[in-house]
């Protein structure tokens, strides 16, 4: 007999559902390590798992219209290997049982995961995260870190080096921490922390204070510029979650958000 599934808490009313994960895929060893911490996460969410390639586009320089424009051979092998990819990747997590649909698609790469990741079902994007020196960073910002700026969506990233450690175990994340900033974002934010925490069950860690040059302005723009005013700020936070019976492990007024 099959084992049944747990049951779903209920959802706060400000929130919604996490209905897919999109995990970006590359054909490195670490990006598909991600999927370690990812599958049973979608497991517990009972979430599709999108897994999505993407290819550089092929160069399509002007044509005159009488010109004849003949398919772009090597894009084109380059799709179907793409494609034969993420089956592979994708039949590798039939145990699972969790869905799994696959993308294939050309552009820009954080390009093309924003478009999808906002179009359709609610959902979130994840990711790996590796340190970055000063040089790579002036190079320009990373697809991670363009994520983070951009999307609408939230996005859950994992430290690679963590990934490491589990050695190829899948596991469940120990709980998720939630950087607040006192802005207006912060409604959004706490609002999917509550479904993913009443969905999985996971222990939440507020942090904020000395959180990274970007969140520290978005501190002192919104007036939360001290740190007792941050640390009532978020008790203020924790008491509002755990009266939604949700459980809060602890504050953190000083957490590093740099990379």
């Amino acid at each position: 007999m099959a084992a049944q599934p747990e049951p779903v808490p209920a959802v706060h009313p400000d929130s919604g559902p996490v209905e897919r994960v999109i995990v970006p895929l590359d054909g490195n060893e670490r990006a598909e390590k991600l999927l370690q911490a990812v599958v049973p996460l979608a497991t517990r969410l009972q979430a599709e798992l999108t897994l999505i390639h993407v290819l550089l586009p092929p160069d399509q320089p002007t044509r005159s219209p009488d010109e004849i424009s003949y398919p772009d051979t090597i894009h084109d092998r380059a799709m179907t290997l793409a494609g034969d990819y993420l089956t592979e990747v994708s039949r590798s997590l039939v145990q699972s049982q969790v869905q799994v649909k696959t993308i294939a698609a050309a552009g820009d790469t954080a390009e093309m995961i924003l478009a999808h990741a906002e179009q359709g079902p609610p959902g979130m994007v994840a990711v790996s995260t590796r340190g970055r020196s000063l040089f790579q960073r002036w190079l320009g910002s990373s697809v991670t870190e363009t994520l983070w700026r951009r999307a609408r969506v939230p996005v859950f990233a994992v430290d690679a080096a963590n990934l490491d450690r589990l050695a190829g175990r899948a596991h469940l994340p120990d709980g998720i921490l939630v950087a607040l900033d006192g802005s207006r974002r912060d409604g959004a934010a706490l609002g999917f922390v509550r479904s993913l925490a009443a969905r999985t069950g996971l222990k939440l860690t507020l942090f904020g204070g000395s959180v990274g040059r970007r969140l520290a302005r978005g501190i002192a723009r919104n007036g939360a510029a001290s740190e007792t005013e941050m640390r009532t700020y978020l008790e203020d936070q924790a008491e509002e979650l755990r009266a939604d019976g949700l459980e809060v492990a602890g504050i953190a007024e000083h957490a590093p958000l740099d990379r």
